[in-house]
């Protein structure tokens, strides 16, 4: 990734989201279905809320995938 991006100021996740775009194959199907949570040094953090949010995503991952038509 040119040094130039990142020094215009775009931002990391558009960066990332255009990569994912660029890849045009399986790779790209699989990046785009991927999250994250970001948590940067000092911010506060809700703990009951990302406790929360933790156990949702957990259920999430271990729910039966939906039939396909």
């Amino acid at each position: 990734m040119p040094k130039h991006e990142i020094a215009r100021g775009d931002r990391a996740s558009q960066l990332i989201t255009q990569r994912i775009r660029d890849l045009g194959d399986w790779r790209g199907e699989v990046l785009a279905k991927m999250r994250a949570i970001d948590i940067h040094e000092g911010d506060r953090v809700n703990g009951r809320a990302f406790q929360d949010l933790v156990r949702a995503a957990a259920a999430l991952n271990t729910s039966k995938p939906k039939k396909r038509k």
